[in-house]
């Protein structure tokens, strides 16, 4: 594994895309800043060195079929790697780890193409020794700091949840449907009311699971319905 470190970079997930060609399967881009970092849905990620930012590039092995599992897959590998430190955390459907509604980490995983896939890039951003969040954030941000009063080495964040991805991925070779089981068993969503979009409009209901094709659950007053991507919000 290769590991490239940039004090400041627009994105992470963005270099990798520029430069997959010419890089080995599963180079880890890192950075301390980005000037333009990605979160899901168009947004950005706002950040400082107090977070570990990093994005990794698979090229080998890719199945397209599998693609949408993993932020999910993910999600697992970074849960795995931080629950010894905050025994609470959960894993927010499809792609946020959060303790108490509260988002520690964010992942988004993008596909690379040129008429077959070529590449897949995974893009994490934890929240490690941060202190205090902007007021826009402060109600639904904080970190591995804030939840257990330590310091950690970022550079060993990384590496752990690192280590924890290539052993999600090794099970997911031979077993399907693991990581579904993990979502449900942490799942933060789980017998709670949500609002969502689907087909167009904004409904509500309360999320039975992470069905087995990595999509949520939710029962509405029409009946089950399945949705395989977008924004839920817990209603309070």
């Amino acid at each position: 594994m290769v590991k490239i470190h940039f004090e400041s970079i627009d994105s992470t997930n963005t270099y990798l895309k520029q430069h997959f060609n010419e890089l080995p399967n599963k180079t880890v881009i890192i950075a301390k800043h980005q000037t333009s970092g990605k979160g899901r849905l168009g947004r950005v990620w706002e950040d400082d060195s107090t977070q570990a930012l990093f994005s990794i590039l698979l090229k080998n092995n890719l199945n397209i079929s599998a693609i949408e599992q993993y932020p999910l897959l993910t999600a697992v590998a970074v849960h795995q790697a931080l629950v010894k430190y905050i025994p609470t955390l959960k894993i927010k459907w499809p792609n946020d780890i959060v303790t108490h509604d509260l988002k520690i980490c964010g992942i988004l995983t993008e596909s690379v193409f040129n008429q077959t896939l070529q590449a897949l890039i995974i893009g994490i951003g934890i929240n490690v020794n941060t202190k205090t969040f902007p007021s826009h954030l402060e109600t639904i941000a904080s970190s591995l700091h804030l939840e257990t009063l330590q310091t950690f080495q970022i550079e060993s964040i990384i590496d752990e949840v690192i280590d924890s991805l290539e052993d999600v991925l090794e099970r997911f070779s031979k077993d399907k449907q693991s990581h579904i089981e993990y979502c449900n068993h942490y799942s933060s969503l789980t017998n709670r009311l949500i609002t969502f979009t689907y087909n167009g409009l904004i409904q509500e209901g309360k999320v039975n699971e992470i069905n087995h094709e990595g999509g949520l659950s939710i029962q509405t007053i029409n009946g089950i319905v399945h949705i395989s991507s977008g924004e839920v919000l817990i209603k309070n």
